[in-house]
């Protein structure tokens, strides 16, 4: 079973901040908001990250990337969603 790095706060504390100002938030995949698996489609999202990732949506003043070497559509399909996905070499949406 997976478990949040300890010190992540409740989602609720975590974002009471965000999305008072224009704001971009790039955050990076593998390693980041999954841990690293031998097998590249078994590394799904720390438990609470798609929760995150809903609510910071949301924001009206808030700009969400998710940055990775992997396809776009690879990304996609771990997420179960379609935020703006960028890769090192080039920009490909879904």
């Amino acid at each position: 079973m997976l478990v949040a790095p300890p010190h992540w706060t409740p989602a609720s504390q975590s974002l009471a901040q965000v999305g008072r100002g224009p704001s971009l938030l790039m955050l990076d995949y593998d390693g980041t908001l999954a841990p690293f698996h031998e097998d590249r489609m078994q590394a799904l999202p720390w438990p609470g990250i798609a929760d995150r990732l809903d609510r910071l949506s949301t924001l009206s003043s808030v700009h969400l990337a998710l940055i990775t070497g992997r396809s776009a559509r690879e990304l996609a399909s771990l997420l179960h969603r379609k935020q703006q996905i960028g890769r090192a070499s080039c920009r490909e949406r879904v």
